[in-house]
């Protein structure tokens, strides 16, 4: 694992008013991450785990701050930018899995290397298949998400987010629409890309999978109260 840090966020902030309250959902966080890490952001529920990784992503704006993914500064971004800033550099992993229903598991692991314009048709199919046998599901390759379970599903959503190589992987809670064996497995998954070399950062309540990461930090009330590592993997 390099020192080089590959994402850095400073006093970052989000602020937004519901009804005449004013929400401080971040308030004031910085964070450096290098580059083949494993990162773990736990809290309880509301104390603004899942604003933060959607700031680090891109997907929200920070109302103060800045975040750094590779140099670049992903906050000043306008829309347009960051989405294709997104599709480059960063791979996401939801909690509901969010595949295209009336696409076959390949065409779903296809629909970003196709957005980005990285390959050609022949070539897009093959890492698909790659990617598809590298999370376990090559022989259920031809199958729409109806057909798969939910833990296959989200071995396709794993696989669709490495498909344009990315540098990061966020995942907000990954584990949180699995059972228990299906969940373990997942963390295995996870585990697995980021010792093939992918930096991970995740959101979780779930214990199991915080244990696996390297360096876990625990977010109350839009701040951090703890970051550490541990001995994991």
């Amino acid at each position: 694992m390099s020192d080089a840090i590959v994402l850095s966020a400073s006093d970052l902030r989000r602020e937004y008013h519901m009804g005449d309250e004013l929400v401080r959902a971040v308030r004031g966080v910085s964070l450096d991450v290098i580059r083949g890490d494993y990162v773990a952001i736990v809290g309880p529920s509301g104390c603004g785990k899942s604003t933060m990784l959607n700031l680090l992503g891109g997907i929200d704006r920070p109302s103060g701050g800045t975040v750094t993914i590779n140099g670049a500064r992903v906050d000043r971004m306008r829309d347009g930018e960051a989405t294709r800033f997104r599709l480059h550099n960063i791979g996401f992993v939801f909690q509901r899995f969010y595949l295209m229903p009336a696409l076959t598991a390949m065409e779903n692991v296809e629909l970003p290397m196709a957005e980005a314009k990285k390959l050609d048709g022949e070539d897009r199919l093959h890492r698909a298949r790659e990617l598809l046998a590298y999370v376990g599901l090559g022989s259920r390759r031809d199958h729409r998400p109806a057909q798969l379970s939910g833990g296959e599903q989200q071995r396709v959503a794993i696989a669709r987010a490495l498909a344009n190589k990315p540098q990061i992987l966020l995942a907000d809670e990954p584990t949180g629409e699995l059972d228990a064996k299906t969940g373990t497995d997942m963390i295995e998954l996870l585990a697995q890309v980021n010792r093939d070399g992918t930096t991970i950062i995740v959101v979780t309540h779930d214990e199991e999978l915080a244990r696996a990461a390297r360096r876990v930090v625990h977010m109350r009330d839009g701040v951090v109260v703890d970051d550490h590592r541990q001995d994991a993997q």
